[in-house]
């Protein structure tokens, strides 16, 4: 197949790097058209295989909500230039990532003699934390001939916002680059490994503060257990308001905590989760929480919201493979006295993170890509059929 791939960011975005890579492995010729930051040079171009890369230079960067460029990202698919090099392409499909590939697709279908079908990669749904983006969000769904969600609490919600439309759930793929670190020397072992994790991004909606509570409550309880040491990586951790505060507070709670808020690569990562006693990933509600199956790969055990609400338990199974609590089900205290019992407890952590670990390094990138061209194929097949 032939197929044309709208994503604001791209190489910035793992799931739809991974997607991409995939396919063109397996054989299908992938355009994809993508958002640049300021400051790139011209309409960038490229080809890699069977990969031909265009870039279209942004005046904001580093954000998928409502404030991003999302209308600029838009008017640049309405140049004749760009709908050209789409019809010379020939796509069977178009594949659209999240609520920004909506008027894009609209402008390409307006120029195509022939539009195509857009199945609706659907990595977050932003309209659950931003409401500006809800009437956009649900006509990419009316408008797609099939929507593909991270995870069945994701389906469900789609489901509410727009009841007509094909949804099915592919799990994205733990990232080729940590699966061979992880293949190449990893043992799921618990000794050293001196940190206490959270790996999310610092933002309101992956709800950091309560791991700080966390820290600060077992702290009030006596202190960290001997040898564990608080550490948070992700972005925004320095450079917000939010993180900075939250920093404050965690160093005043445990001077030793460790804080990276750069950008960190594969090893980076890596390093981190070889060494996570327990990662623990504060928020209630997460498509998927990709940082919990990276974890795992190493053979760290996560804490996370128990009940289906994170999306990366429907790989990893709660109790065997996690260990899940209901985070409105106990106060700050209640968690400390539960965490410093699980840190104490060896035994069951060497045996979730290996569990763990087994299931995440089950499913590649090459397996998820499988899954995505049968899908989009059945979509073309059924195109081709009417």
């Amino acid at each position: 197949m032939k197929l044309l791939v709208i994503s604001l960011e791209f190489e910035a975005g793992t799931f739809s790097g991974n997607g991409v890579h995939a396919l063109s492995s397996l054989g299908h010729a992938v355009m994809v058209i993508s958002g640049a930051p300021p400051g790139t040079a011209g309409q960038a171009e490229r080809t890699e295989g069977l990969i031909h890369l265009i870039q279209v230079p942004l005046s904001k960067w580093g954000t998928l909500d409502s404030s991003c460029a999302h209308a600029e990202f838009a008017q640049a698919f309405e140049a004749a230039w760009l709908a050209e090099r789409v019809r010379a392409f020939g796509p069977d499909a178009v594949l659209g990532v999240d609520w920004h590939a909506a008027a894009p697709f609209r402008a390409l279908s307006a120029a195509l003699a022939a539009p195509r079908p857009l199945v609706y990669l659907n990595y977050r749904l932003h309209s659950r934390t931003d409401a500006a983006c809800l009437e956009t969000e649900r006509a990419v769904f009316q408008a797609a001939a099939l929507s593909v969600l991270l995870c069945r609490a994701d389906a469900e919600h789609a489901a509410g916002l727009c009841a007509a439309g094909r949804r099915e759930v592919l799990l994205p793929p733990l990232r080729d680059d940590l699966a061979a670190l992880s293949a190449a020397d990893c043992q799921a072992g618990l000794s050293p490994r001196p940190y206490l994790v959270c790996a999310v991004r610092c933002s309101a909606e992956k709800e950091p503060a309560r791991f700080v509570a966390l820290v600060e409550a077992m702290v009030s309880r006596g202190g960290l257990p001997d040898g564990v040491v608080p550490l948070v990586c992700g972005a925004g951790w320095a450079a917000s308001p939010l993180g900075e505060g939250l920093v404050r507070r965690l160093k005043a709670a445990a001077p030793s905590t460790v804080v990276h808020a750069a950008f960190m690569g594969p090893e980076d990562m890596a390093g981190i989760y070889r060494a996570t006693r327990l990662n623990v990933h504060p928020c209630r509600h997460d498509a998927y929480g990709m940082t919990v199956v990276e974890a795992a790969s190493f053979g760290a055990p996560s804490l996370v919201q128990k009940g289906g609400t994170v999306g990366a338990t429907d790989l990893l199974q709660e109790e065997d493979q996690v260990v899940g609590v209901d985070y409105d089900a106990v106060s700050d205290h209640e968690l400390a006295d539960f965490v410093i019992d699980l840190l104490g407890d060896t035994e069951r952590l060497e045996r979730v993170g290996a569990a763990a670990q087994r299931m995440a390094l089950s499913y590649s990138a090459l397996d998820n890509g499988r899954r995505l061209a049968a899908l989009v194929s059945s979509v073309v097949g059924a195109e081709d059929e009417s």
